[in-house]
């Protein structure tokens, strides 16, 4: 394991460093902190592919246990959702600060790419996470091979059509929890249709439960990696 800097952002990378093999960049969700997902890589098991975990560049403070973000949320909405047992609709929003970390996260993965010696990688993530891996898929010109979605949500609609459309075909992976009640099933099911009606190719694994990544999900995953 090891602690590497790209153009601002901190990354944790497991395995080989000076190995060929593929690499995998996972992003973690909002409020969590930046080795959230390092556990995932023992798991996986995948002896030759490298992990890469960025660290969001926003710290929310000690009030929420030093947690990071990609770009704030209005958290008033979401608990007001979710007391009067409904699902907040992201799904034409453009989050305040989602273009700007586009941005950041672009030059920061190209860095980390020259640094590892590699041209393409797998680029994912769980929630806000895999909802900033799904812009950069669609607007950044980062050579990405496969994407991850672990329980993220459908962003600025037509625009994302738009670009789904344009993107290059890659195989994507997508889960969601039936009874999330952070990020409604309903939506992450757009998001899987407005790929699969793009013609992309979409592994599609929704699973009985919330806001997580189950082992049954991580098994699929690996498979997906693998393939």
């Amino acid at each position: 394991m090891k602690r590497i800097a790209c153009n601002g952002i901190d990354y944790i990378v497991t395995g080989d460093l000076k190995s060929s093999g593929p690499l995998v960049v996972l992003l973690h969700g909002f409020g969590a902190p930046g080795e959230d997902l390092v556990g995932l890589a023992p798991y996986l098991n995948l002896p030759k592919y490298r992990f890469a975990f960025p660290c969001a560049p926003l710290s929310l403070g000690p009030r929420m246990g030093n947690g990071r973000a990609w770009w704030m949320i209005d958290m008033a909405k979401v608990e007001a959702a979710m007391a009067s047992g409904s699902f907040r609709d992201m799904s034409q929003e453009e989050p305040a600060g989602m273009a700007s970390v586009r941005e950041t996260m672009t030059l920061s993965l190209q860095s980390l790419c020259l640094q590892l010696g590699v041209e393409s990688f797998v680029l994912g993530g769980f929630s806000q996470g895999a909802m900033l891996s799904t812009e950069l898929t669609l607007e950044s010109d980062l050579r990405i091979d496969k994407l991850v979605i672990l329980s993220g949500t459908m962003l600025a609609t037509a625009r994302w059509t738009q670009q789904a459309a344009a993107l290059e075909s890659i195989p994507i992976f997508q889960s969601h929890g039936r009874s999330d009640m952070i990020l409604g099933f309903k939506f992450a099911e757009m998001l899987k249709d407005c790929l699969n009606l793009s013609g992309k190719e979409v592994t599609w694994v929704p699973f009985a439960g919330g806001h997580e990544i189950p082992r049954n999900v991580l098994d699929e995953l690996r498979e997906f990696l693998q393939s």
